[in-house]
């Protein structure tokens, strides 16, 4: 299974949990998934930057050498 077919299984996963009214430890038991990998995985998919932003940021006088700063918090 590729990464790409990896990510997509475990958010269609996600979806039928929020779906089925069970909570995740209920619906982990009764589709046979750790638990731990279901946290992990959803950590994964939520930690998934769609695409940085990085722009230098020059401050005056107090450096002779650019700062860069991300908007990913």
């Amino acid at each position: 299974m590729t990464s790409q077919e990896k990510q997509q299984y475990w958010s269609q996963l996600f979806e039928q949990q929020a779906q089925s009214g069970l909570t995740i430890t209920d619906f982990c038991k009764a589709n046979k998934i750790n638990i731990s990998t279901y946290y992990n995985w959803r950590q994964k998919l939520t930690d998934i930057p769609s695409s940085p932003r990085i722009h230098p940021v020059v401050v005056q006088g107090s450096c002779k050498y650019p700062v860069y700063k991300t908007d990913i918090t």
